[in-house]
Formats: structure tokens, C-alpha cells, sequence
């Protein structure tokens, strides 16, 4: 018994099943609240806003991006301690207007700084629904404020597992689940503000 005991204890929070099932819907669920709560007071305007609410909704526009390109539960959430870190030191209020931009950009480097295979920002700029242009603006945009510090450190990161894994499952069920479509066009003013196309994309992989 102790030494089971042991073992549990042992085993960090990054690694435990709970956090690797569901660490990826309970941040979903976590950034919808954080934006649906800030919308009343969406801040001032940059490159990553919308002038309107995209209609993919952010567990659809995350499934897309886990879909397309099979991103780890790590790298995933230290794009997500990402945006909280660029949020806090741009003083940038996270929105519907922003979020979608903030997920692909973040996204797109944390990939790139800790996967050793990754995909071209072009692939990503199709998954994400965005020009290439665009993404590449917003990942140059993202490092800059941030300084470019994209080290987390692994007391950082397993503080993070743990309070994930304290969360009740029940948060990241109670979030209304809305179908995903294979193709969502946007109107003229969307395309605008979003340029976006959400077709199947080519699945070549650059290295």
C-alpha cells in the first residue's frame, strides 16, 4: 500500500490521465468564459480584433486545430499560458473579437518552440482561417510584445497541470456543444476583419 502510495505521489500533475483527456476542453471551456465575460468591455483594438464576432464558436475553432494538426496537450497548454502571459503584459483585454487570433497565433509559435517537426505558416494560416499575411503579421506582432520569452518553466507548467486537474469535469461538459461544419464562409465585412475560409486544408507538412 505504501508503495502504490508512493507511486501516486510521484507521478506529476502533467502526466496524470485526467490532465492529458481533458486539459484540452476544460481550456476551451476556461477561454469561452474568459471572452464571453469580457465582451461588455472588449479594450482597445489591434491587429488580432475583429470587427465582428466570428461565428465559429472557440471549442469548434479548437477541435479544427487539434484536428488539423494533432497538437500535444503540453504544447497546447503552453499556448495557452501564452496568451494569459501576452494578455497581462499588453494589458490586452481577451474578447470574442480577439480570442480566435490569439489561439492560432499562440498556437503556431508554441509548436514551433517546442515540437521539433513542425507545419508551415501557411498550413497553420488555413487551418487557423486566416491569409498567410496575416499570420505572419500577428506571430511577429505576438513575439514582440512577448518579448520573445517563450520559456516555461516546469514549476510554472505543473502549477498549471495541478489547478487543471482540480477542476471539476463537469465545467468543461456544461459548455453547449455546437456542431462543426466541414465549410463556414464568412460574410463580405468578415473577410475583411478575418479573411476566413474554413475548408479541409492540405494536410503536406513542412519540416
Amino acid at each position: 500500500m505504501k508503495r502504490n502510495f508512493l507511486c501516486k505521489m510521484a507521478l506529476l500533475p502533467s502526466q496524470s490521465e485526467f490532465f492529458q483527456e481533458s486539459c484540452i476542453q476544460l481550456v476551451s471551456t476556461i477561454l469561452t468564459r474568459m471572452a464571453e465575460a469580457n465582451d461588455h468591455c472588449p479594450g482597445e483594438t489591434s491587429r488580432f480584433h475583429s470587427v465582428y464576432k466570428p461565428d465559429l464558436s472557440i471549442d469548434v475553432y479548437i477541435d479544427r486545430i487539434v484536428r488539423y494538426t494533432s497538437i500535444s496537450v503540453e504544447v497546447f497548454a503552453c499556448a495557452f499560458l501564452y496568451i494569459l502571459r501576452f494578455s497581462q503584459r499588453t494589458g490586452m483585454i481577451i474578447s470574442s473579437l480577439n480570442l480566435h487570433r490569439l489561439i492560432i497565433t499562440s498556437v503556431t509559435i508554441s509548436m514551433k518552440y517546442h515540437e521539433d517537426r513542425v507545419y508551415s505558416n501557411q498550413y497553420m494560416a488555413k487551418v487557423g482561417g486566416v491569409s498567410l499575411a496575416e499570420l505572419n503579421n500577428l506571430e511577429a506582432a505576438f513575439l514582440e510584445r512577448m518579448d520573445y520569452s517563450l520559456g516555461v518553466s516546469s514549476k510554472i507548467f505543473e502549477a498549471f497541470c495541478f489547478e487543471t486537474c482540480q477542476l471539476d469535469a463537469a465545467l468543461a461538459m456544461d459548455c453547449t456543444k455546437e456542431e462543426s461544419t466541414a465549410s463556414v464562409h464568412c460574410s463580405t465585412s468578415e473577410k475583411k476583419s478575418l479573411d476566413c475560409s474554413f475548408s479541409q486544408p492540405s494536410l503536406t507538412r513542412t519540416v
